[in-house]
């Protein structure tokens, strides 16, 4: 599924790919424009003063729709909300943090404790399996705000 067709062959700039309707697979963004995305969750709803949405729509996205062992991508554990993934020690940040994922590596971690979005996306993809990067930044985030 995922190599087929084998990605390292793409071109993931081209007019094509970026015009393609490929749904949950073809967003195309910066860290800055990740987090903020992020960010309208992560703030329970507001964007610039404005609600985007309501904590109930984010509480119902939030709340775990399947678990168990994931057999297609991550091979480990896996609990997920309506389009979040929601229990991964290397990627959460604490008991209200929920995320997603992109190819390469690229990710966005919110918090709604903390009100906190972390968006990553990296210069060069990480084409061979996990990208070692991703997990280490959302780690190095966690430690630093929860310093005394």
């Amino acid at each position: 599924m995922l190599f087929n067709p084998n990605l390292e062959d793409a071109d993931f700039n081209s007019r094509e790919w970026r015009s393609a309707e490929i749904p949950a697979s073809n967003g195309h963004g910066n860290a800055r424009s990740i987090a903020n995305i992020g960010s309208i969750l992560a703030c329970g709803g507001l964007y610039d003063k404005k609600k985007i949405l309501s904590m109930s729509t984010i509480e119902k996205a939030i709340e775990p729709q399947i678990s168990g062992r994931d057999k297609i991508l991550l091979y480990s554990p896996a609990k997920f909300g309506l389009g979040f993934g929601l229990l991964n020690d290397k990627l959460l940040l604490g008991p209200r943090s929920f995320y997603w994922s992109g190819a390469g590596g690229s990710i966005c971690v919110m918090d709604l404790e903390k009100k906190l979005s972390i968006g990553y996306a990296m210069n060069k993809m990480y084409m061979k399996g996990e990208d070692p990067r991703t997990g280490q930044l959302v780690k190095t985030v966690w430690d630093v705000i929860n310093k005394d």
